[in-house]
């Protein structure tokens, strides 16, 4: 079976791309968290009063805030570019035509399927007695 995906619903596609791109990153502003915490210490380390100011700096609740703000950042523009580019696949599927999408029934769905189809039972004859 060959489809033709000739429109996307913009609202349905900014709604999955705002949780994905918050997720994505929520899990890099935490990367990004541990690294600063790395970094932070590193340089706690080394000792010195010109560190002092900037490892207070790559430590602590900023970290966290980093993560959170990643994650919202990129959840707004990610699902921005989401909806942009859906009203131009809208807009140019309708000049040139859409994406095809070809579907093959899955062999074991189809015969489990089949199993389970029971013919009707035969409705009983009125007896002419």
């Amino acid at each position: 079976m060959t489809y033709e995906l000739k429109r996307v619903d913009v609202w349905s596609i900014v709604k999955i791309a705002f949780l994905i791109c918050a997720v994505a990153g929520l899990i890099g502003g935490l990367i990004y968290t541990i690294i600063l915490s790395l970094i932070g210490g590193l340089l706690s380390m080394m000792g010195g009063t010109e560190f002092e100011e900037i490892s207070g700096f790559f430590s602590g609740l900023f970290g966290f805030f980093v993560a959170f703000l990643f994650a919202f950042f990129y959840a707004v523009v990610g699902s921005i570019v989401a909806a942009i580019l859906s009203w131009m696949y809208n807009l140019f599927a309708r000049v040139v035509g859409g994406a095809r999408l070809t579907f093959v029934p899955d062999a074991g769905s189809v015969a489990a399927h089949e199993q389970r189809e029971e013919p009707l039972p035969a409705s009983p004859q009125p007896s002419s007695s």
